[in-house]
């Protein structure tokens, strides 16, 4: 059962989008409070944002985390045609950043030189 007092992720999202409404009306009250030259409002608007932001990585931080708990909670029941389509996917979003760091792991575990030379690729066992 859940505790009452824990906010859902309806909850949490519907937040997020009460906070980006606060934020768009904090900077058009920091415009105007700027233009009028009223410096202790500004102070208090910045403040303001400054907390509506905390919030906001808060909140971003708790909905990712349920997203990887939920993540892990599905991996333990995936069949190995599932665990192939998901490592596919993981595969085609990943930037080339990723799939470098990715490849160059395997290559250094399986004991892989992985050379170019003249525009071809050349894969080559190091000795143990």
């Amino acid at each position: 059962m859940s505790d009452e007092k824990t906010p859902t992720r309806t909850h949490k999202e519907s937040r997020l989008r009460w906070l980006e409404k606060q934020r768009r009306a904090v900077e058009k009250d920091l415009k105007a409070a700027r233009e009028a030259k009223c410096w202790s409002a500004v102070q208090n608007l910045y403040r303001e944002a400054r907390t509506h932001r905390q919030e906001a990585d808060e909140i971003h931080m708790l909905l990712a985390a349920e997203d990887e708990a939920s993540r892990k909670a599905e991996e333990k029941d995936l069949t190995p045609e599932q665990w192939m389509e998901r490592n596919r996917e993981d595969a085609t979003a990943a930037t080339d950043e990723a799939l470098e760091v990715y490849v160059s792991e395997w290559l250094r575990r399986n004991r892989y030189l992985l050379t170019v030379e003249a525009g071809e690729l050349s894969l080559t066992r190091l000795a143990s």
